[in-house]
């Protein structure tokens, strides 16, 4: 039977999943692709299929479009496979989109943009989102860092290490849009993996096993 190919658009709260990348491990740490192809292994009848995505996220990552490509044998409408996965996929994994696309479609190569959102908070109340974050932290044992100005903040009180911002003056007109916060905070992490990398002897062969599905990650193979 001939595979069938679709395009479509997966929207996903990663609070409990070890990322989207099916890990190999049958499902032992849950991941969102793994979760995908289970659904749909059960609607083509436990028949080969495959699940390709644009990118990866980590542990713990939301997505709002994560596109992917899903191969089937299974003869299938666009719109009745979406209605099939949505029964059969957990209530925080949704295809939010499914059209049919050609057989050699690359979701990950044929990318035109991706967004990533990070979000920061300096007040003393957690943000849902936020708590979300530090459970799943705290629930898989995941040393946490947090760099804040606020010491008081939920976040830097439930941190494994927390590292304290200068009180500086923001640098737009009204004193009050993060700008000055924001760059420190980048300018800090990334300080952060750069020694973290030196001191754990990360190499290129190392960013290609854990990214594989980055365009740097397809340069290293080559």
């Amino acid at each position: 039977m001939a595979e069938q190919h679709y395009r479509v658009v997966i929207a996903y709260k990663g609070r409990d999943y070890f990322g989207w990348q099916y890990l190999g491990d049958a499902g032992e740490k849950p991941t969102v692709q793994f979760e995908i192809l289970k659904a749909l292994r059960k609607i083509s009848k436990y028949e080969t299929c495959q699940v390709a995505g644009a990118s990866r996220t980590d542990a713990g990552v939301h997505a709002l479009g994560q596109v992917a490509k899903l191969t089937t044998p299974l003869q299938i409408a666009p719109d009745k496979l979406q209605t099939g996965m949505n029964s059969l996929l957990p209530r925080d994994i949704r295809m939010v989109a499914c059209a049919r696309c050609a057989p050699g479609f690359n979701p990950n190569r044929e990318a035109l943009s991706k967004t990533y959102r990070y979000y920061f908070t300096i007040d003393v109340l957690c943000a849902p989102l936020l708590g979300d974050l530090v459970a799943h932290a705290a629930r898989f044992s995941i040393p946490m860092i947090a760099v804040s100005k606020n010491p008081d903040s939920t976040l830097m009180k439930a941190a494994d290490l927390r590292l304290t911002l200068p009180q500086a003056t923001e640098a737009c007109s009204i004193g009050m849009v993060p700008t000055t916060s924001t760059t420190l905070t980048l300018a800090l992490g990334d300080a952060l993996a750069v020694a973290v990398m030196e001191r754990r002897g990360f190499l290129a062969e190392h960013f290609h096993t854990f990214h594989p599905g980055g365009k740097l990650g397809a340069q290293l193979a080559r």
